[in-house]
């Protein structure tokens, strides 16, 4: 996320307009990272619909249900680590964040959240 884990989460919460005092036990610790598919038929068999998970659904609690997606998410997921960018790359981020900025001021009179202090 950041060589400044800290700041920068307290920068994302004052944007959402979320107290910064929540700050984690060990902020360079990745969470909910994301990754390749391990097993996209199992992914592609839990998220439609099918006989036997209209039989099975009712038979548990809804809280397990949102547990058990969670958790077989996670399991599916293979973490890879973030590639970096090609200069070639940044020019076209670059050149896409500036357009936004232009956009909102010229349409709306607005500053980009990421140009805000």
């Amino acid at each position: 996320m950041s060589t400044r884990p800290n700041e920068t989460l307290r920068k994302i919460y004052k944007h959402i307009n979320v107290s910064g005092n929540f700050l984690p036990k060990d902020p360079n610790k990745r969470v909910h990272q994301g990754g390749v598919k391990r097993f996209p038929r199992m992914e592609g068999w839990l998220t439609s619909p099918n006989s036997l998970k209209t039989l099975i659904k009712p038979l548990l609690p809804t809280k397990w249900r949102a547990a058990f997606r969670f958790w077989i998410e996670q399991i599916n997921i293979k973490p890879v680590e973030a590639l970096s960018l090609t200069n070639h790359q940044r020019e076209q981020l670059k050149w896409v964040v500036e357009e936004q900025s232009d956009f909102l001021k010229g349409e709306f009179g607005l500053v980009a959240p990421w140009e805000s202090k």
